[in-house]
Protein backbone atom coordinates (compact mmCIF):
# COMPACT_ATOMS: atom_id res chain seq x y z
CA UNK A 1 0.00 0.00 0.00
CA UNK A 2 2.82 2.44 0.83
CA UNK A 3 4.52 1.80 -2.51
CA UNK A 4 1.22 2.42 -4.29
CA UNK A 5 0.85 5.83 -2.60
CA UNK A 6 4.41 6.76 -3.56
CA UNK A 7 3.74 6.08 -7.25
CA UNK A 8 1.57 9.20 -7.66
CA UNK A 9 2.06 12.76 -6.48
CA UNK A 10 -1.66 13.51 -6.59
CA UNK A 11 -4.51 11.33 -5.38
CA UNK A 12 -8.23 11.86 -5.92
CA UNK A 13 -10.74 12.29 -3.15
CA UNK A 14 -11.56 9.23 -1.08
CA UNK A 15 -14.83 8.77 -2.99
CA UNK A 16 -12.92 8.38 -6.29
CA UNK A 17 -9.89 6.50 -4.99
CA UNK A 18 -11.10 2.97 -5.78
CA UNK A 19 -11.99 3.97 -9.35
CA UNK A 20 -8.55 5.60 -9.65
CA UNK A 21 -6.88 2.36 -8.51
CA UNK A 22 -8.72 0.38 -11.18
CA UNK A 23 -8.41 2.85 -14.07
CA UNK A 24 -4.81 4.00 -13.68
CA UNK A 25 -3.04 0.66 -14.30
CA UNK A 26 -5.50 -0.42 -17.01
CA UNK A 27 -3.73 -1.25 -20.23
CA UNK A 28 -6.76 -1.48 -22.50
CA UNK A 29 -10.30 -0.26 -22.98
CA UNK A 30 -11.54 -3.81 -22.41
CA UNK A 31 -10.17 -3.70 -18.84
CA UNK A 32 -12.11 -0.51 -18.12
CA UNK A 33 -15.27 -1.88 -19.69
CA UNK A 34 -15.03 -5.12 -17.71
CA UNK A 35 -14.30 -3.30 -14.44
CA UNK A 36 -17.14 -0.84 -15.07
CA UNK A 37 -19.76 -2.56 -17.24
CA UNK A 38 -22.73 -0.62 -18.55
CA UNK A 39 -25.77 -1.41 -16.44
CA UNK A 40 -29.37 -0.65 -17.30
CA UNK A 41 -32.28 -1.67 -15.16
CA UNK A 42 -35.27 -3.02 -17.01
CA UNK A 43 -37.39 0.07 -16.31
CA UNK A 44 -34.73 2.56 -17.38
CA UNK A 45 -34.23 3.99 -20.86
CA UNK A 46 -30.61 4.93 -20.30
CA UNK A 47 -27.68 3.10 -18.80
CA UNK A 48 -26.51 4.00 -15.32
CA UNK A 49 -23.47 6.23 -15.58
CA UNK A 50 -20.03 4.78 -15.05
CA UNK A 51 -17.71 6.59 -12.66
CA UNK A 52 -16.51 9.86 -14.22
CA UNK A 53 -12.86 8.81 -14.23
CA UNK A 54 -13.71 5.65 -16.18
CA UNK A 55 -15.84 7.68 -18.61
CA UNK A 56 -12.99 10.17 -19.06
CA UNK A 57 -10.56 7.33 -19.87
CA UNK A 58 -12.94 5.90 -22.45
CA UNK A 59 -13.67 9.32 -23.95
CA UNK A 60 -10.01 10.29 -24.36
CA UNK A 61 -9.14 6.86 -25.72
CA UNK A 62 -11.79 7.28 -28.42
CA UNK A 63 -10.80 10.90 -29.11
CA UNK A 64 -7.12 10.04 -29.55
CA UNK A 65 -7.96 7.01 -31.69
CA UNK A 66 -10.31 9.06 -33.89
CA UNK A 67 -7.75 11.85 -34.30
CA UNK A 68 -4.91 9.50 -35.19
CA UNK A 69 -6.87 7.32 -37.61
CA UNK A 70 -9.56 9.68 -38.90
CA UNK A 71 -9.13 12.00 -41.89
CA UNK A 72 -5.98 10.29 -43.04
CA UNK A 73 -5.01 8.68 -46.30
CA UNK A 74 -4.92 5.34 -44.51
CA UNK A 75 -1.17 4.88 -44.47
CA UNK A 76 0.69 4.00 -41.32
CA UNK A 77 2.98 6.98 -41.94
CA UNK A 78 0.02 9.35 -41.74
CA UNK A 79 -1.26 7.73 -38.53
CA UNK A 80 2.22 7.97 -37.00
CA UNK A 81 2.53 11.61 -38.12
CA UNK A 82 -0.78 12.49 -36.44
CA UNK A 83 0.18 10.60 -33.26
CA UNK A 84 3.51 12.44 -33.18
CA UNK A 85 1.74 15.77 -33.72
CA UNK A 86 -0.60 15.03 -30.82
CA UNK A 87 2.32 14.04 -28.59
CA UNK A 88 4.18 17.21 -29.50
CA UNK A 89 1.12 19.40 -28.89
CA UNK A 90 0.63 17.91 -25.43
CA UNK A 91 4.33 18.18 -24.62
CA UNK A 92 4.56 21.81 -25.69
CA UNK A 93 1.16 23.26 -24.87
CA UNK A 94 -0.28 21.43 -21.88
CA UNK A 95 0.43 23.56 -18.85
CA UNK A 96 -0.15 22.43 -15.31
CA UNK A 97 -0.56 25.18 -12.77
CA UNK A 98 -0.35 25.05 -8.99
CA UNK A 99 -2.03 27.99 -7.27
CA UNK A 100 -1.93 28.55 -3.55
CA UNK A 101 -4.71 30.78 -2.27
CA UNK A 102 -4.68 32.90 0.84
CA UNK A 103 -7.69 33.12 3.12
CA UNK A 104 -8.83 36.33 1.40
CA UNK A 105 -8.65 34.99 -2.17
CA UNK A 106 -11.86 34.02 -3.94
CA UNK A 107 -11.11 30.85 -5.95
CA UNK A 108 -14.03 31.46 -8.34
CA UNK A 109 -12.74 34.92 -9.30
CA UNK A 110 -9.23 33.57 -9.87
CA UNK A 111 -10.55 30.66 -11.94
CA UNK A 112 -12.68 32.98 -14.09
CA UNK A 113 -9.71 35.32 -14.63
CA UNK A 114 -7.48 32.45 -15.71
CA UNK A 115 -10.16 31.03 -18.01
CA UNK A 116 -10.81 34.43 -19.61
CA UNK A 117 -7.09 34.98 -20.11
CA UNK A 118 -6.62 31.49 -21.58
CA UNK A 119 -9.46 32.08 -24.07
CA UNK A 120 -7.99 35.43 -25.09
CA UNK A 121 -4.51 33.92 -25.41
CA UNK A 122 -5.86 31.00 -27.44
CA UNK A 123 -7.71 33.29 -29.84
CA UNK A 124 -4.65 35.51 -30.28
CA UNK A 125 -2.18 32.68 -30.89
CA UNK A 126 -4.10 30.01 -32.78
CA UNK A 127 -4.87 30.99 -36.34
CA UNK A 128 -5.92 28.12 -38.62
CA UNK A 129 -3.58 27.43 -41.49
CA UNK A 130 -4.89 26.92 -44.99
CA UNK A 131 -2.07 24.59 -46.00
CA UNK A 132 -2.42 21.93 -43.30
CA UNK A 133 -2.66 18.41 -44.64
CA UNK A 134 -4.87 15.74 -43.04
CA UNK A 135 -1.70 14.36 -41.42
CA UNK A 136 -0.70 17.57 -39.66
CA UNK A 137 -2.40 19.63 -36.98
CA UNK A 138 -4.42 22.61 -38.18
CA UNK A 139 -3.08 25.13 -35.69
CA UNK A 140 -0.06 27.35 -36.18
CA UNK A 141 0.57 28.05 -32.51
CA UNK A 142 4.20 28.85 -31.69
CA UNK A 143 5.87 26.56 -29.17
CA UNK A 144 5.19 27.27 -25.52
CA UNK A 145 7.89 29.30 -23.84
CA UNK A 146 10.30 27.40 -21.66
CA UNK A 147 10.86 30.40 -19.39
CA UNK A 148 8.22 29.25 -16.94
CA UNK A 149 6.43 32.58 -17.19
CA UNK A 150 2.89 33.09 -15.98
CA UNK A 151 -0.09 31.83 -17.96
CA UNK A 152 -0.87 35.25 -19.37
CA UNK A 153 1.31 38.33 -19.44
CA UNK A 154 -1.76 40.58 -19.79
CA UNK A 155 -3.22 39.43 -16.48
Amino acid sequence: MAAEHEAFKVWPTNADRETFRLVTPAGAVSEIESSFPRVRRKWQRKYDPRPRLAEAYLYFHEAVHSYCTGSTDGTIECVVARANALHEALRRHLLLVHIELSKDDDPQVIFESLARCARRRSLDRCAPTATASPCTPRCSCPPASSSGSSICAAM
